[in-house]
């Protein structure tokens, strides 16, 4: 069951701003999680060499984590954070740095990007219950856990790997809200589970291999790209029948 209070719409552990769609959990104080998000930019800071950043304006100063470089809030929570603006990759050594792990603390997220280092998609990627948008570079040799697709806000996600990096080999649940999908650079089979993503509407690949999966005339594809790769077999008859 639900009460309303303020402007705020309450279940038994979690809330909703009445306004958004952002999930707080109101037994977590605002000056606790505030300490918390600040301790986690530091660490990450300090683990992503911040000093040689391109902006790393007002990081680990005493200013609103809102004025720090790429960082947001929304009602005092850290909400987007954009990294690729911030660290440089080298292509000359292909220095891969790191995301740290206390990433996953921010447990507001709505907007992560990370072009240019890594981030091990993990278990606790679950823990980004309000993860709207997520554009990141996947941690070479790892294998993306299927938790991110329990994020049910999620709606727009780009996956890169640039040095074998594996997509999860199944799921257990359909992805209901996901509307954009862009996999790059993943020597993997074709996915076969998109096709239980009903609101689908944009899918782009490189690299991907075997066959077309029956089904994605089911979803609302209106733009459809596959290239690089090296698919096979006929093109499903019911992808042409996709409005």
């Amino acid at each position: 069951s639900y009460i309303r209070y303020r402007n705020f719409i309450i279940n038994t552990n979690y809330c909703y701003k009445a306004d958004t769609d952002l999930q707080i959990n109101f037994l977590d104080s605002i000056e606790g999680q505030y300490k918390r998000e600040r301790e986690t930019l530091i660490a990450i800071y300090k683990a992503l060499d911040g000093d040689n950043w391109i902006n790393n304006e007002n990081w680990c100063s005493d200013k609103p984590l809102d004025e720090w470089a790429d960082v947001d809030t929304e009602y005092g929570y850290i909400t987007h954070i954009d990294l690729t603006h911030l660290v440089q990759f080298s292509e000359i050594n292909s220095l891969y740095l790191e995301v740290p792990q206390e990433i996953y603390n921010l447990c507001y997220i709505r907007h992560f990007h990370s072009q240019s280092c890594a981030l091990d998609i993990t278990r606790r990627i679950s823990n980004w219950k309000n993860l709207y948008n997520l554009t990141v570079l996947v941690k070479p040799h790892s294998t993306i856990a299927e938790e991110l697709f329990l994020c049910e806000q999620l709606k727009h996600l780009i996956l890169i790997s640039k040095d074998n990096a594996k997509l999860p080999a199944g799921i257990s649940t359909n992805m209901l809200n996901i509307e954009t999908l862009y996999l790059y650079g993943f020597d993997d089979e074709f996915p076969s589970y998109i096709t239980t993503f009903s609101k689908l509407w944009s899918f782009g690949a490189d690299n991907l291999s075997g066959s077309l999966p029956a089904g994605l005339g089911n979803l609302p594809l209106t733009q459809f790209y596959a290239s690089n790769g090296s698919l096979s077999g006929q093109i499903p008859s019911d992808l042409f029948l996709s409005n």
